[in-house]
């Protein structure tokens, strides 16, 4: 086990969609989703089967708003980084992305994943703003339920 409990995420911003890469230790995600369908244990692969339990546990813990309105992802491609060295912790990726109806000017977002099963769970979300340039990085500590907010005008 790691002594760490985190998830960075890189948020990228366009004109009406948000791109997000999410990056979590595949140890603590597969207990997680083994959890949440009620089975003893799981492996990941990047397979549509585990995308779809990766987005039915994710839909509910990483909530984004763009201008106010509620969005739902769509995952576009994951896996398992291949950068993990022998004896690391294995690490797995997921991209998702949020469409939005006008071009976006707001975000808020609510990145709770693994809170309910680590107290001292971290999210840190990175998020840039193509257009104007603006950038900011996002904490969540877990068991804070707190949104957080960037405008981009």
């Amino acid at each position: 086990m790691h002594p760490l409990h985190v998830s960075t995420a890189q948020l990228a911003v366009e004109e009406r969609v948000a791109y997000l890469r999410i990056r979590i230790f595949k140890s603590d995600l597969e207990a997680a989703l083994a959890n949440a369908v009620g089975l003893d244990s799981l492996r990941l692969q990047p397979i549509p089967a585990h995308d779809s339990l990766f987005l039915a546990y994710f839909a509910e813990r990483y909530e984004i708003v763009l201008d106010g309105d509620p969005t739902s992802p769509v995952i576009t491609a994951s896996g398992e980084d291949v950068d993990s060295g022998d004896g690391e912790e294995r690490i797995w990726w997921v991209q998702v992305e949020y469409e939005a109806a006008r071009p976006i000017e707001q975000l808020s977002i609510r990145a709770r994943i693994l809170f309910e099963w680590f107290e001292d769970q971290r999210n840190i979300v990175r998020v840039l703003h193509i257009l104007s340039g603006k950038q900011k990085t996002l904490y969540f500590a877990a068991p804070d339920d707190d949104w957080a907010e960037f405008t981009f005008r």
